[in-house]
């Protein structure tokens, strides 16, 4: 067993200390920076919309001119092929177009009769109705995302818009090094009976790596995958070193408890670390480690796919956005309604999977706790879209309980 177990913070609090090194960041065209984390606040640098513009297809008027159009009294007004609105006329524009000189309205399409050289309005708009304005959206200096935002198509979109054609990003690069020697990487597989085969002597397909890089790359990261190690303290040492020197932060996922083959912490041992710490008060990712090397950080994770993601997210996440020099912003929080109480061991803290979904009928967040135990169920994963976390000093939630959960994905309408 682990000698002791440790709170979350009071690890993090005790990590941080040692870790000096420091992510870069770099500049890069604004159109390849989705998915990257925003180094700097970006300003607009031009107005947004340029000009005014018509929001919709109309013909561009004065507005004083059909202040008294109706559909018993429409107003006449000579229809200009000119740039600009002299009183009594009007110019065809679509959405989009810039507003003509002289214009301050459009009127819609669909309330003009068009007759020739002149058109009927059928009803009077008020001055700039359906134009956007220059500077609606964004001024010059407007804050358009702010250091530390992930980078997605919606707000790259904004910051070209704005003039923002390169922004500075940061380029987190981590190494990960799988351990175990009964694990085989799903490149080893052709068909079912493989897996049939596999799991007869005993071996596990590597899908822990799947789990880690993807959460891994939802921060921008890059990813240097060192393969599979077997259960050889030399090896694994060897791996870790090696990742780095190359790297801003290693993951090591297996061997992490303790046991025979468990030789992840003697491994790092060999690294002589600043830090080191294994044990968690948390379930699962009890066994999850972390280390400093020359001032970067080792994860030892779980090789149980749960429990590395629950160990990567409350270690890793953190201590990345410190090195990033970042504020650290917990995913978003949502109030719903535990369907059934859920319990856990005292002193300990729980990430329980939930699925959480919307009630058709009143709109309340109903919480289904999926599994409390199992940190290598990836069917909760696959069925649950947030995390239930339940604190050292509560036993559980009650059926009924308001709590709050963590998203992890989308929040859809509950099942009839």
């Amino acid at each position: 067993m682990l000698r002791e177990l440790k709170r979350v913070d009071e690890v993090l609090k005790e990590v941080l200390k040692y870790v000096s090194h420091r992510i870069l960041s770099i500049r890069v065209r604004t159109y390849d920076a989705v998915g990257k984390i925003l180094a700097e606040d970006v300003y607009a640098r031009v107005d947004l919309p340029p000009f005014d513009r018509s929001a919709v297809d109309g013909y561009a008027v004065r507005s004083d001119d059909v202040v008294s159009a109706s559909p018993s009294s429409p107003v006449i007004l000579y229809l200009s092929k000119s740039s600009r609105v002299e009183p009594g006329h009007a110019v065809k524009v679509c959405t989009g177009d810039p507003l003509p000189d002289g214009a301050d309205a459009v009127v819609m399409k669909e309330h003009v009769v068009e007759r020739g050289e002149f058109i009927e309005v059928l009803k009077p708009v008020p001055r700039w109705g359906n134009v956007s304005r220059r500077g609606e959206d964004f001024k010059v200096g407007d804050l358009v995302l702010s250091r530390g935002s992930v980078v997605d198509n919606v707000s790259a979109a904004a910051m070209l818009a704005t003039g923002n054609l390169e922004i500075e990003v940061f380029r987190p690069r981590i190494g990960i090094v799988c351990t175990g020697s009964e694990i085989v990487e799903p490149e080893c597989l052709r068909d079912v009976k493989d897996v049939e085969e596999f799991s007869r002597r005993g071996i596990i397909v590597n899908t822990t790596r799947f789990l880690v890089k993807e959460v891994v790359e939802s921060l921008g990261a890059e990813i240097e995958y060192y393969g599979i190690v077997p259960d050889n303290v030399d090896q694994i040492s060897n791996a870790v070193s090696f990742l780095l020197e190359r790297n801003d932060m290693v993951i090591v996922t297996g061997g992490t408890a303790v046991g025979d083959r468990d030789l992840t912490y003697s491994a790092i041992l060999r690294l002589e670390p600043a830090y080191v710490w294994r044990g968690l008060a948390i379930r699962p990712a009890k066994p999850t480690g972390v280390a400093v090397v020359n001032g970067k950080p080792i994860l030892m994770l779980s090789g149980f796919p749960v429990a590395a993601y629950v160990g990567f997210t409350v270690l890793g996440v953190p201590i990345l956005c410190h090195m990033m020099g970042i504020e650290y912003r917990e995913r978003t929080m949502l109030r719903g309604v535990l369907t059934r109480r859920v319990a856990k061991p005292p002193s300990l803290r729980a990430y329980v999977r939930v699925r959480a979904c919307i009630d058709r009928r009143d709109g309340i967040v109903k919480v289904s706790p999926l599994a409390l135990t199992g940190s290598g169920l990836l069917s909760t994963l696959i069925k649950g879209n947030a995390i239930l976390e339940i604190p050292e000093e509560l036993e559980g939630f009650e059926e009924g309980s308001q709590v709050w959960i963590r998203l992890v994905r989308d929040l859809n309408y509950c099942e009839e």
